[in-house]
């Protein structure tokens, strides 16, 4: 071997020769190292490289080579069939270093897929963006009532894609679709979904939903990475996963708005939120009608309440003016029954007093008789012819007054017999007008077999020229109201 410690300096060829020659001295035997398989790539069909890294600390990786003498039998066993990213393996090979580059590289002999610890995956992922903040950042997103306009990320002809725009279509309800054709296995997958993700998310839409069928486990393992599951936390629109069976669960179900089982259930989620719009918007107008009949019927027994008051206040109120005016009657009646009383109290006084005065005259004549008889006896003989016709005289005038005295007497009688007359003729008026009243009671005449024509504010109508079609009027009857609209226009008298 060339002895280096001669030289003053090393050149790149030597100092990778060195490197290379002590790595290969150092690992004579073959290591077995377990870790994740990143960044898959088959060149040309001869040899693979990929990328291999710690289960527990990702930036800790390492180079794998599968040389070509190695590849077609490693190949074989996996029935053509590359793992896809976050696979775990174990691999057996020993460390190289390639002399022309300097690249450290794992030379693998041999490759075993193990069963990817995916629950530590998700747990360590989920711990990670927690710390970060934006675990819960999706799930406090807020979906609006009626989405309609849907992203849909799938690959193009896959089962879920078409179960998924199958179930929307068969709800007929207008759900828009726009959909991204999208890789959802092998090492490019991740980019491209969270490339995908972006892009859905800048668009106008009102929901993304990331629909995968079902298949192996190991083909689901992107939903697991921390990358994809970042993007779903970032997007400010609710996201929906539909990934897989019933079974499978990833760290993008965990931090997704909302997660469900199939892409089937994902469609049967949005179906669902529409008809529960749906179904609340139809009760809110059942309520609303519910309300405006009640507050209708309300506002119709007020009416009913307040004609009921308007006419018992104008029935009571023609009463009151019918009682005041036969008070008045009365008092009239009464004022001339005082008045008649008072004639009659003078007419007695005065017969009183003519009686009076004819017995006063009659005495004065009679003194002036015996005067003439004591005094003028000593002149009857010689005038007893004057005193003859003065007697006769005397004689002829008290008939005359005996004739007064009676035509008093029967004006009083003719007097009285009026009065009586009168009080008779206002009792007779005062009872016609008694019955006149009660004729015009609205109770009496609706019970009668009547009815008042009202318009819809309440006013009687009188004529029938006030009336036009399609006028809503109220036909007042003896048990109740009923509301009417004039279909043909009324006919007048005048009218044939």
């Amino acid at each position: 071997m060339r002895d280096y410690k001669s030289l003053d300096y090393l050149s790149v060829k030597d100092i990778n020769t060195i490197i290379s020659d002590k790595c290969r001295a150092s690992f004579q035997t073959e290591l077995a190292v377990i870790g994740l398989v990143q960044d898959w790539k088959l060149v040309k069909h001869s040899f693979a490289i990929f990328k291999l890294v710690d289960h527990s600390d990702k930036s800790f990786s390492m180079t794998g080579l599968i040389p070509t003498n190695h590849w077609q039998r490693i190949n074989r066993e996996f029935s053509d069939k590359a793992p896809g990213d976050s696979t775990s393996v174990v691999i057996w090979g020993k460390p190289s270093i390639q002399k022309s580059s300097g690249v450290l590289r794992f030379l693998v002999s041999q490759l075993q897929i193990q069963a990817p610890p995916r629950e530590e995956l998700r747990r360590i992922g989920l711990e990670k963006l927690e710390r970060e903040g934006i675990a819960k950042a999706n799930q406090t997103s807020r979906l609006p009532v009626l989405p309609l306009r849907i992203g849909l990320l799938a690959p193009d002809s896959s089962a879920g894609l078409q179960d998924f725009i199958h179930q929307l279509r068969s709800s007929q309800i207008g759900f828009r679709v726009r959909h991204v054709a999208c890789r959802m296995n092998g090492p490019v997958s991740k980019g491209a979904i969270a490339r995908a993700v972006r892009v859905l998310s800048r668009e106008r839409i009102d929901a993304l939903a990331i629909c995968r069928g079902g298949g192996a486990r190991s083909d689901l393992g992107v939903f697991d990475e921390c990358d994809v599951a970042r993007e779903i936390c970032a997007a400010p629109i609710p996201i929906i996963t539909g990934i897989g069976h019933q079974s499978d669960n990833t760290l993008a179900d965990l931090v997704a708005h909302q997660s469900c089982i199939t892409p089937t259930a994902a469609a049967n989620y949005l179906i669902e939120k529409v008809d529960g719009y749906h179904k609340q918007t139809c009760q809110l107008g059942k309520q609303i009608i519910e309300v405006m009949a009640q507050r209708a019927l309300d506002g119709l027994n007020n009416s009913h309440h307040r004609i009921n008051t308007l006419l018992a206040g104008r029935s009571q109120s023609a009463l009151f003016v019918a009682e005041q005016h036969q008070d008045k009657q009365a008092e009239a009646i009464k004022r001339t029954t005082k008045l008649l009383a008072m004639d009659q109290r003078e007419l007695t006084s005065l017969g009183g007093k003519l009686g009076a005065s004819l017995r006063s005259e009659s005495s004065f004549l009679d003194r002036i008789a015996d005067s003439a008889k004591h005094h003028c006896a000593f002149s009857i003989d010689s005038h007893a012819d004057n005193v003859a016709g003065l007697l006769s005289e005397i004689k002829a005038a008290s008939p005359a007054l005996a004739g007064e005295n009676t035509h008093f007497k029967s004006l009083y009688s003719v007097l009285h017999g009026l009065t009586l007359n009168a009080i008779q003729n206002n009792a007779q008026a005062l009872d016609r007008n008694q019955q006149v009243l009660r004729l015009r009671d609205t109770k009496l005449l609706l019970k009668q077999g009547l009815a008042f024509v009202r318009s819809e504010h309440g006013l009687i109508v009188k004529d029938a020229s006030s009336l036009h079609p399609g006028q809503r009027i109220r036909i007042q009857l003896r048990d109740g109201m009923a509301n009417c609209r004039i279909q043909h226009k009324p006919q007048t008298n005048g009218e044939k």
